[in-house]
Formats: C-alpha cells, sequence, structure tokens
C-alpha cells in the first residue's frame, strides 16, 4: 500500500511504503522507489545510457560522427562505420542514393532472413488457402443447387400424393 502526504519541509510530494520507508517518484517514468540525484530511477538511466551509446559503432566501439562513413541498421537501429561492416565505397553510395533500400547489420540480417522466409512461406499459404476457399465455394453452389432441385422435386411429388387423394 502506498500512501500520498504533502512533504511541507521541502514543497515536493513524498510517497511511503506501509513500513514508512520514503519514496521518490521518477521524473521520467513515475516509478515509486529509489532514484538518483537527478530524481530518476535507474531504469530510466540505463535507457538514457543506451541512447547515448547508439551512436557508437558495435564493432569498434567508436562514435559514429558526421563525417564517417556511418550506416544505420534498419532493424536495431544501431550505427555502424561502413569499413567496419565490410561495406564498399560503391555499396556505401549506392545505399546513400535510394531511400527506399533497408541494411541489417550482421546481427540481425539471420532473423530478417527468416522472417522474410517465413512471410513467403505464408503468403504461399494465403493463396493456395484463397484458392481451396474458392473451391469450396463451388461446390456449396452446388450442393445448394441439388438441394433445390431435391426439395422441388418432394414438393412436385407430395402436389402429386395431394391430387390422388
Amino acid at each position: 500500500m502506498v500512501l500520498l502526504r504533502e512533504n511541507t519541509k521541502y514543497k515536493d510530494k513524498l510517497r511511503m511504503d506501509k513500513r514508512g520507508a520514503k519514496k521518490k517518484e521518477c521524473k521520467e517514468c513515475g516509478y515509486l522507489g529509489k532514484v538518483n540525484e537527478d530524481e530518476i530511477c535507474i531504469n530510466c538511466e540505463e535507457e538514457d545510457k543506451r541512447k547515448m551509446d547508439l551512436n557508437k559503432c558495435k564493432q569498434c566501439r567508436r562514435k559514429v560522427q558526421g563525417d564517417d562513413e556511418g550506416i544505420q541498421c534498419d532493424k536495431c537501429g544501431l550505427w555502424y562505420h561502413a569499413v567496419c561492416e565490410n561495406i564498399g565505397e560503391a555499396l556505401y553510395k549506392d545505399l546513400q542514393k535510394d531511400n527506399d533500400e533497408l541494411w541489417f547489420c550482421r546481427r540481425c540480417k539471420p532473423t530478417v532472413k527468416k522472417n522474410l522466409l517465413e512471410n513467403k512461406k505464408l503468403k504461399e499459404d494465403n493463396v493456395r488457402m484463397k484458392e481451396e476457399l474458392q473451391e469450396v465455394k463451388e461446390e456449396l453452389q452446388e450442393v445448394k443447387k441439388g438441394n433445390e432441385q431435391a426439395c422441388e422435386a418432394v414438393r412436385r411429388f407430395e402436389e402429386l400424393i395431394e391430387e390422388k387423394n
């Protein structure tokens, strides 16, 4: 159970757990617990470090700067120096020209390849199922026609019986 009370000495809200231990709220995520001097919890602090670390090449760990030939993976969003990923100058220039072209780092390529193969299989399965569905629809139409003909025959038979009586 968490209680909220106004701390008149510091003019900020302190929270206390049921044992009376003081807890503060993280300014970024609202987590209630231990925070640093900037009033940020350890999770938000780690996230901030990770965001700052995004500019470092994941191969050589040096910062990818504006004048470097750097490339960002379209899956994980991490940056690499083109030379660290063995991207030749011609390919790098082609990737710069074509904004629709996707590039994936060595760590993401296997996952992306697996996903593309699964996607291809799903598309093939979808086409096959659509074809099977169409066949079932056609068979159902035939059954309906046969059912209508059988109902018509029963109706005529009943009319004949009524005429005989």
